[in-house]
């Protein structure tokens, strides 16, 4: 039996506000140059935080949260975890050795479009857990951060479920812990809580980023 799709490296997929190989070309060029203590990979959730490609959800909380520090903003907007494994694939850490590491992919998983069917929860679970492990082969002093699938409208059972599965597959790993955060941007009914959320109940505002960071700050004050 060969590897599932989502255990399959892939270049870009979809197409979003911005340039994806011009991104991967930075990337490249910075990792060069540079060294980070952190590194975050992730989906346009994570790349919007920070004011890159003219997008700045965040409102400049990345600058006044990681000012001085050595952290890298490895996400890009649509990506799936098929795309973050390409991304280490094709060198853009090559040049890494960091301390700590936060994964904050797979919503897009659940994102049927054109070009992509999507996955079931059970596939998005084991793509998470086989780039978790690729991550340690490749930093194996590094601790990895996997963050459950944050709450999005529509498909708040479907990433109970598959928060469920991952949790349980990641468990083993000495070197890696999943972070739910997800309690943090639901109301008391357990709905999601529209102050942590832009409009679309997907991508992030200022409040959100911050209930974010609020879930790992500990983890990463260990590291930074």
């Amino acid at each position: 039996m060969g590897l599932i799709r989502t255990c399959i490296p892939a270049s870009k997929i979809e197409n979003d506000a911005y340039d994806w190989w011009e991104r991967h070309e930075s990337k490249m060029q910075w990792s060069r140059k540079n060294k980070a203590k952190a590194i975050f990979f992730g989906d346009s959730i994570t790349h919007f935080w920070s004011k890159e490609d003219n997008i700045n959800y965040g409102e400049d909380s990345w600058d006044e949260l990681f000012a001085g520090k050595d952290v890298l903003n490895m996400g890009y907007g649509c990506d799936r975890i098929q795309n973050t494994l390409w991304h280490i694939e094709a060198g853009e850490v090559d040049n890494q050795n960091p301390s700590v590491i936060v994964v904050n992919i797979g919503t897009n998983n659940f994102s049927p479009t054109k070009n992509y069917p999507g996955d079931n929860e059970e596939d998005t679970a084991e793509g998470l857990l086989f780039l978790t492990k690729k991550l340690h082969e490749k930093f194996p002093s590094a601790h990895i951060v996997v963050m459950g699938i944050l709450p999005r409208r529509g498909r708040l059972e479907r990433l109970r479920k598959v928060n469920a599965l991952l949790q349980e597959k990641l468990s083993p790993l000495p070197y890696a812990e999943m972070v739910d955060a997800s309690k943090g941007f639901l109301d008391e009914n357990g709905q999601i809580d529209p102050e942590c959320y832009r409009a679309d109940q997907c991508h992030l505002c200022r409040k959100g980023y911050m209930v974010w960071y609020d879930a790992i700050k500990d983890i990463l004050g260990k590291y930074l």
